[in-house]
This record gives structure tokens, C-alpha cells and sequence, in this order.
């Protein structure tokens, strides 16, 4: 030990002259050295590797003053720029490279990432087929096409691509097995294949993918199989492991309504801090505020500060209609602007717009709104599943404002024998499932933060402040 401290200043000299040195001889080589491009682009590449960006970029930006030509700044210089979201001057380098060398397909490669960044899908498209012209085996550049095609909808041509990437490993090219899986499961879940997206999950659980990601992925394929206790028993199972999750405690407080154990939600979105706090959906203030509507509880005022703050144009307009009889928009405004928002907006509006009619007794008209929920197949929704657990309900005659009784025997134990058998490290049995997730407060019993004022109203309730405004700290 007093040998160590007695080297402790020596090594300290020897650092600060090894870094007086390295400062110098970068300033030789942005002042004299210009003409030395393979050096200033060696140092450039130093640079960028210590974090120093603008060090970095200044040096490749010397070098190609001298040889503007210069393949290698240049690729530094992309890489650099596209590393700090510099999309821009990144695609303006790239393409300069590929007038180069029309056959860099790496070039091409990160230009298309660099496209899609900044929203010029067509382009990137185009150089994707470019590329894999050049090169047909490019798995990536295969797996960024369907990553996109997937998130426009396009969802057969997607599953298609990766269909191709699963059956054939020579197209594969370097693109991980382990991540063309959970695409395609997601691809399957949304043309309604859930059974093949179970599949594809346990593959990847053979293959050892991260058990919280594919038990995530596994609740939306039960969620579209209608095996909504089989998905509470999972994610209980998986709230042991990861007890801090807000995404899971909301995929279980969803899987409860789904269930319509409408108390036991309420309670667990209460004790999420729902649309407040950090991690939780935003989502989840309007579900809170469904299930309180239907116990007869005062729910938090999705408008307050808290809630606001995470939430999209879009998601205050739905909270505005849910929760502001003053100022909401008409139904028909709603819809009309869901629709002009696009994507899965117009999803979402069919399904508030349900469970607003629902709740004021207006089963008929909410039937056909839930109906055109689920007629947009938004199936990566989570309104879409609730849209399709209510008309279940519905259909069999349930009471939509009323808590059914817990069906006898439910308790997902078939969740191991259909999903893996002999794992009892994931999937253990159950007596029964508990009413509430273990960070949720006891269910049939009230909340300390909820505050009971009567039965289920026939009508939309207007809503009251929270009785405990720290609730919704982040």
C-alpha cells in the first residue's frame, strides 16, 4: 500500500505530460499537419473514439479540405455526425460517398438508416432495393425493410420478407436470428397469427433472449387469443422478477378489465400513479378513469399537470373528450379528427368514443363503435384488445357497468403446458391468481387514495380532483 502511494504522483506526472503531449501534436496537425490526411484522419477517429465530437469532426473536416475525395473521412466523418442524430450533413456525406463509389453498399446501408431517421421513407426504400440488388444477401438491410413495412401496417408484405429471413440463412446474411424473431412474432399478433407469434417467443427463449422482453411479447399473443387469465398469471410471474416495471403493472391493470375485474384494476392504476409517473403510459389515466366510472370511484383529473405532461396532441384531445364535459369536443369532431390524425388514432377514437356511450347507457350505438375499433385491426393497441374483451362482454349478456364474480377455478395454470412445458423457473402453478399485483393494494378493498361515492352511475360521471395530489409524484 505505501508503495502505491508513493508511485501515485509519478503516475500522475506521467499522465498529464502523455496528455500535454497529445494536445500539442493535435495542434501541430490542425495547424501544420494538413497536408498529412491519413494522420489527420487517425486522429480524427481518436478523437470521436474519446467522445469528442466536434474535435473529431474538425480534424475529418481538415482532411477533406485537403482531398475532398477521401473515402475514409468521409465515412468518419457520417459516422460521426450520424452518431450524435446529425441526419442532415450525415445523408449529405453518404451520398457523396456513393457518387464515389456507386458500390459501397455499407454506404448505402447507413444512408437508408440515416433516410428513415428524418422521415423520407420513399428514398430509403429506394435505396434498400438498390442496395439489395447489389447485394441480395444483406440481411439488415432485408430486416430494416420489413421493420418499416411493419410499421406503416403493411403487415403481410412484411411477415413475408420475414418469413424469407427465417427459412433461408444464406438471405439471413448477419442479421441474428435473434432479431428477426420478435419482429416476426409481432408481424404474426397483428394479422391475427398469435399462436405462430407464441412460437416464434419460445424460440427465442430457447435461444435465451431477455425473459422480460419475450414475457412481454407473450401477454399481447394471450391478449389476442382471449386467454386473459393465462396473461394475469404470466404477468404476475413476471412483476416477481421485475416488480418496478410500470409497463407490466399496466398490462396487468388492463388484463384485470379485460377480465372485468374492474376494482382490482382501478386499484392497481391508483397505485401505478396512472399517466403521471415515469414509465407509466399515458394510456393508463383514461382506462383509470373508465374503471372508476364503472365502480362508482372518483378518479384523478386527467387534465392536471401530472398526467399532461407525457401526453401527445393527440392523447389531450382524449382526455379533453373523456373528461371535460365543458369544453370536450362533439363525438363527431372526435372521430372526424382521430381520423385525420391517422395510424392508430382512429382505433383509439372508435374505442373512447364506445366506452363514452357505454357508460352512459347507450349500449346499441357503443356496440358499433367498438365493432369499428376492431374493425381497424390495430392489433398493437391497447384499446384494440380492450375493444375486443367489451364485446365479448356484451355478446354474453354481461352488465358493462358492473363487476361480474370471478369465474371458479381461474388461475392460468395452462399458461405452462400450451407455452413451455417443464419450466417451472417461469411458469409455476397457482392456487389462484391474486386479485392484484403484489405492488397493488389488497383488492375489495379500498384504496387509502380512492375515495367510494355509490354505485356505478348510469351515466359518464364528471369527474373530481384526486384526493391525494402526491399520488401522481414521479
Amino acid at each position: 500500500m505505501v508503495h502505491s502511494r508513493a508511485r501515485s504522483p509519478l503516475m500522475v506526472a506521467l499522465a498529464l505530460i502523455l496528455a500535454a503531449i497529445g494536445f500539442f501534436a493535435l495542434q501541430f496537425l490542425m495547424r501544420d499537419g494538413a497536408g498529412d490526411v491519413p494522420r489527420l484522419v487517425a486522429a480524427g477517429l481518436s478523437a470521436h473514439k474519446r467522445g469528442d465530437y466536434k474535435q473529431a469532426v474538425a480534424l475529418f473536416d481538415r482532411a477533406l479540405a485537403v482531398d475532398p475525395a477521401h473515402l475514409p473521412a468521409l465515412h468518419a466523418r457520417a459516422a460521426a455526425r450520424y452518431g450524435v442524430d446529425e441526419l442532415e450533413p450525415a445523408i449529405i456525406d453518404y451520398e457523396r460517398i456513393i457518387e464515389l463509389a456507386p458500390d459501397d453498399v455499407e454506404a448505402r446501408f447507413r444512408l437508408a438508416k440515416a433516410l428513415l431517421g428524418v422521415r423520407r421513407e420513399k428514398e430509403m426504400f429506394e435505396e434498400i432495393d438498390a442496395l439489395l440488388q447489389m447485394t441480395p444477401n444483406h440481411g439488415e438491410a432485408r430486416l430494416l425493410r420489413a421493420r418499416v413495412r411493419l410499421n406503416r401496417g403493411e403487415y403481410q408484405h412484411s411477415l413475408r420478407n420475414l418469413d424469407l429471413l427465417v427459412s433461408d440463412e444464406a438471405m439471413r446474411g448477419g442479421a441474428p436470428l435473434a432479431e428477426i424473431l420478435p419482429l416476426r412474432a409481432e408481424a404474426r399478433m397483428s394479422v391475427g397469427d398469435d399462436h405462430g407469434a407464441l412460437a416464434d417467443l419460445e424460440r427465442l427463449r430457447e435461444l435465451g433472449a431477455d425473459a422480460a422482453d419475450i414475457d412481454r411479447a407473450t401477454v399481447w399473443a394471450l391478449w389476442g387469443l382471449g386467454r386473459y387469465d393465462d396473461a394475469l398469471f404470466l404477468l404476475d410471474e413476471s412483476i416477481k422478477r421485475s416488480p418496478a416495471s410500470r409497463i407490466l403493472q399496466f398490462a396487468r391493470a388492463l388484463t384485470l378489465t379485460c377480465l372485468g375485474r374492474f376494482e382490482a384494476a382501478a386499484e392497481c392504476l391508483e397505485q401505478l400513479g396512472a399517466g403521471s409517473a415515469a414509465g407509466a403510459p399515458p394510456e393508463s389515466v383514461f382506462f383509470l378513469l373508465i374503471a372508476s366510472a364503472r365502480i362508482g370511484h372518483i378518479a384523478p383529473e386527467p387534465l392536471d399537470p401530472p398526467h399532461t405532461e407525457a401526453m401527445t396532441p393527440w392523447q389531450l384531445e382524449i382526455a379533453q373528450f373523456l373528461a371535460d364535459p365543458a369544453g370536450a369536443p362533439s363525438e363527431a369532431d372526435f372521430l372526424r379528427h382521430a381520423a385525420e390524425w391517422g395510424g392508430g388514432a382512429e382505433c383509439e377514437g372508435f374505442f373512447y368514443a364506445g366506452m363514452k356511450r357505454l357508460l352512459a347507457g347507450d349500449e346499441g350505438e357503443a356496440r358499433d363503435l367498438l365493432q369499428r375499433c376492431i374493425e381497424t385491426n390495430r392489433r398493437r393497441l391497447y384499446e384494440y384488445h380492450a375493444a375486443v374483451a367489451e364485446l365479448r362482454r356484451l355478446e354474453n349478456g354481461v352488465d358493462a357497468t358492473r363487476e361480474p364474480p370471478a369465474p371458479p377455478g381461474a388461475n392460468g395454470a395452462d399458461v405452462r403446458a400450451t407455452l413451455k412445458r417443464g419450466r417451472p423457473r417461469v411458469f409455476r402453478f397457482a392456487e389462484r391468481a391474486p386479485p392484484c399485483a403484489p405492488s397493488c393494494p389488497a383488492a375489495g378493498r379500498p384504496s387509502p387514495i380512492v375515495r367510494r361515492v355509490g354505485p356505478a352511475p348510469g351515466r359518464w360521471p364528471v369527474p373530481a380532483p384526486p384526493t391525494d395530489p402526491a399520488l401522481f409524484a414521479a
